[in-house]
């Protein structure tokens, strides 16, 4: 630290800027031209050799100009320490600023766990042994920063997303309790993707809550195609019974065709280890896990939703001519 006696250096006849401007030549370096090499060029900077500015004792010898009215005289100078403190002192070697307030960033990395739960721990551990003056506040940004507000947007666009898919449904059966059976694979779709990132031993993220929303809408046409297909047989005469396993067997290529092959763009991805992983992994891991279990539980579960909330109806005589002709 170099603190400057303003009243020896008015003794002198120097200002506290032309002191400053002769620390920053000597110690930091000052630019006197600029070197061309073609189409590049340089600064040439020059400052004081390493002996003169590498300890305390080598700064306090810096040798300052006086300020002389007569330019035929010789120039006269004094050492540093006849204008200015100079010692050593532990402390910020810069000041940060923001919003015109004073802050010391300080910034670490999470190996081999989730970002979220290191920094409650932190921030529990922080709020119990290092005790915050009046006047101070701490702030977690960065990364978590973006992840606390990427879960905030989640918070809307999840539940958003489901009634949206409600509403398509809605629209396209004119029932609830067909939107809701169509619907009635999305759990199971989420139970893979939980069981995906737990196998990959990999932590719930934003990335991982993307891969949640499209599993949605996976699972969601894959209740779009048996739903529709036991209406139009209902429609074409066929009993409940005998609609909901035409359906099951008729659609079920469809369905397996759609997890499957949604698994497979998707398996380098969930066992890539290479840079960006921590990103697209947890992502393809959901959907791979998802899309394993989805397929086959929506084949159980939607039928069997089917056959104890629709109504049972008979068949008809062109209903049964069609499905015995089926068999």
């Amino acid at each position: 630290m170099i603190r400057i006696d303003r009243t020896k250096a008015a003794r002198y006849g120097i200002s506290v800027g032309d002191l400053n401007a002769v620390v920053q030549a000597a110690i930091g370096g000052q630019e006197i031209t600029r070197v061309f090499e073609g189409e590049m060029h340089f600064a040439l900077t020059i400052r004081l050799a390493p002996r003169y500015r590498d300890n305390v004792d080598a700064i306090r010898t810096v040798p300052v100009a006086i300020p002389n009215a007569d330019a035929k005289s010789p120039t006269t100078y004094i050492a540093l320490s006849d204008l200015a403190e100079v010692k050593l002192e532990t402390g910020a070697s810069y000041i940060y600023r923001e919003n015109s307030q004073r802050f010391i960033p300080l910034k670490y990395s999470v190996r081999e766990r989730d970002l979220g739960s290191t920094v409650a721990q932190a921030q529990a551990h922080l709020a119990q042994t290092v005790p915050l003056p009046q006047g101070y506040r701490m702030e977690w940004t960065g990364e978590f920063g973006a992840l606390v507000d990427a879960k905030k947007r989640l918070v809307f666009i999840v539940p958003l997303s489901l009634l949206l898919i409600m509403m398509l449904l809605y629209g396209l059966f004119n029932s609830v309790r067909d939107s809701l059976i169509a619907l009635s694979g999305i759990p199971f779709a989420v139970s893979g993707g939980i069981l995906g990132l737990y196998v990959a031993e990999l932590n719930a993220s934003v990335s991982a809550a993307v891969g949640f929303i499209s599993l949605f809408g996976v699972s969601a046409m894959d209740g779009i195609l048996l739903v529709s297909y036991i209406r139009r047989a209902l429609e074409d005469g066929m009993g409940t019974e005998q609609a909901i396993i035409s359906a099951g067997r008729s659609r079920m290529r469809q369905v397996f065709m759609t997890g499957f092959s949604a698994c497979i763009g998707l398996l380098p991805a969930a066992v890539s280890t290479g840079i960006g992983s921590q990103v697209q992994q947890p992502l393809a891991c959901v959907i791979v896990g998802g899309m394993l279990l989805s397929p086959i539980c929506s084949l159980l579960v939607i039928p069997t939703l089917a056959r104890l909330l629709m109504p049972t109806i008979e068949p008809t005589d062109a209903g049964h001519g069609s499905f015995a002709a089926e068999h």
